[in-house]
């Protein structure tokens, strides 16, 4: 029926009660095969030990690394949902502290678990860790910051330990908010490790804050490890000259020269005295042969 020059389909009077009270529409469930099951379930097992491998290599690495000598680690970290400590006027404006246990002393028997997220706000081992490691910058009104990467020495983070050890002992990671007025208000604190770190990296899954001693904060947030890599240390100039230290060139102690292996200088020596063409080897060391005149034929 043409109504105005335009198509009539009929009309369906409703009121605003019907609107607000009608059910949901709610798609019916997409039907999933067993063999798309099949394939996703095997996709997610290749998926799983990749990840495996992956953790397992940087792992490797990072304890040949410790094997080898002193080194420093590389820490790229960003903040996830910080709780808010500056109230509805503003935001946060959080920082770190990497702490350790002195040498000679040992953390609390009782490990609290960062990467399970459970609120232990009573059990920090506040009085272990004393030793303040590294302190980042402080990223005003942000809740979910990224710190600068920065380098910190394993023998001032894990002090007294050396070799596999260093990448299984505890240390602190706190997560302060800077205040001008008043003093610094803790946001919330993790005791984790290197290896740790590096699981959690590789998995991509959050290190999940726990609150203060005494603290009403449900959630204090979490921290996601961007970069982490553990470096040899450069050796210092008197460390540097030590023979052991010196690099050879295969195995007798002495360095090589460097007018015996370069190809320039060899270039440079026919260029300043001249090439004759003649490559015959001359001892200058043997005593020169006096000339005997040649025989006359008269």
């Amino acid at each position: 029926m043409l109504v105005n020059g335009r198509v009539w389909w009929g009309e369906y009077g409703v009121g605003l009660k019907q609107i607000a009270t009608a059910p949901t529409y709610v798609a019916p469930a997409a039907t999933v095969t067993e063999e798309e099951k099949r394939r996703s379930e095997q996709a997610a097992a290749v998926a799983e030990q990749k990840r495996r491998d992956a953790e397992e290599q940087r792992i490797e690495q990072a304890l040949a690394t410790a094997k080898k000598g002193p080194c420093t680690l590389q820490l790229s970290i960003k903040g996830v949902e910080l709780a808010n400590k500056d109230g509805m006027f503003g935001k946060s404006d959080p920082f770190l502290k990497l702490l350790a246990v002195p040498k000679g002393e040992k953390p609390a028997e009782e490990s609290v678990d960062a990467a399970g997220g459970k609120s232990k706000k009573d059990s920090k081992p506040k009085a272990v860790y004393t030793e303040e490691v590294w302190k980042t910058e402080v990223i005003n009104n942000d809740l979910n910051p990224k710190w600068k990467e920065f380098e910190v020495d394993m023998d001032k983070l894990t002090p007294g330990i050396t070799g596999d050890a260093m990448l299984d002992t505890k240390f602190m990671i706190e997560c302060w908010d800077k205040d001008t007025v008043t003093k610094d208000d803790e946001i919330g604190w993790m005791e984790t490790t290197v290896r740790q770190l590096i699981t959690m990296h590789v998995t991509k899954q959050p290190l999940v804050l726990i609150d203060r001693p005494g603290g009403r904060t449900d959630k204090p947030g979490s921290l996601i490890i961007d970069r982490i890599q553990m470096e040899l240390k450069p050796l210092t100039p008197a460390a540097a000259a030590l023979p052991e230290n010196k690099q050879t060139d295969g195995g007798d102690g002495a360095q090589p020269s460097p007018a015996m292996n370069s190809k320039e200088i060899d270039d440079d020596d026919e260029a300043r005295f001249g090439d004759d063409g003649d490559d015959e080897d001359v001892d200058l060391d043997e005593p020169a042969q006096p000339t005997v005149p040649a025989p006359s034929d008269c």
